[in-house]
């Protein structure tokens, strides 16, 4: 949030925040929960969605960042994050002009299964169809993603890769020799540390090959997993 100020400080662009934080934004902070809150539960009540209902239920301040985009004219129009996806399309709709959207995470399947969690699921995957619909092109945040937006939404999207090129020597993964006295050493990270996200499945492998071995895990803890 600094580095956003400082680079909103340049004049050399125009700068436009649509801040909705408890403390600096508490009447827009206010409205658009009511807002988000009314609309999910008239998604949950109906089951089936209106675009509209589906945007204001799953992008809090779908409204103001619509209006925010829309007030200076544009000729290409790219948005990128949960919350900015159906802004940015329907934005460019409204105005004529064409767009891309950027699935930095496959929106519909991050939630667990629960009641709140399926609700956001489907929510998330309207969102995703709705905002690829008429785009110019449609990018995801790895080859995985691309996939699973092809095979579950029917979306063709472009992977690009938002990580460092993969070394041009292949480490060596041959087994260590007994004895050697150097455990195997495995690092993971994610944004969270919580269920369904693959650690499951790192502690499980490492159990399968029976050696010694320290697992390194950095992320911000779910509640009650660690």
């Amino acid at each position: 949030t600094a580095a956003d100020a400082a680079l909103g400080a340049s004049r050399a662009w125009r700068w436009r925040v649509v801040d909705y934080t408890r403390t600096t934004a508490p009447v827009r902070w206010l409205v658009s929960g009511a807002r988000r809150r009314s609309a999910r539960a008239l998604a949950s009540m109906l089951g089936a969605v209106t675009e509209g209902v589906a945007a204001a239920a799953f992008a809090r301040v779908h409204r103001e960042l619509v209006a925010a985009v829309l007030e200076e004219p544009a000729d290409f129009i790219y948005g990128g994050t949960a919350g900015a996806l159906t802004a940015a399309a329907e934005a460019a709709r409204r105005s004529s002009t064409p767009f891309a959207v950027d699935f930095e995470d496959f929106h519909c399947a991050e939630q667990a299964s629960s009641g709140d969690g399926d609700l956001l699921n489907r929510l998330a995957a309207s969102v995703m169809r709705t905002s690829a619909t008429g785009a110019a092109f449609v990018t995801a945040g790895s080859a995985a993603i691309a996939r699973a937006c092809a095979d579950d939404l029917g979306i063709t999207a472009l992977a690009i890769h938002n990580v460092f090129p993969l070394p041009t020597t292949p480490p060596d993964l041959r087994q260590r020799p007994a004895g050697g006295g150097e455990p195997l050493r495995l690092y993971w990270f994610s944004q969270t540390i919580g269920p369904g996200r693959g650690l499951e499945e790192v502690v499980s492998a490492v159990g399968d090959v029976g050696c010694t071995a320290v697992l390194t895990v950095r992320g911000l803890r779910a509640r009650g997993f660690v």
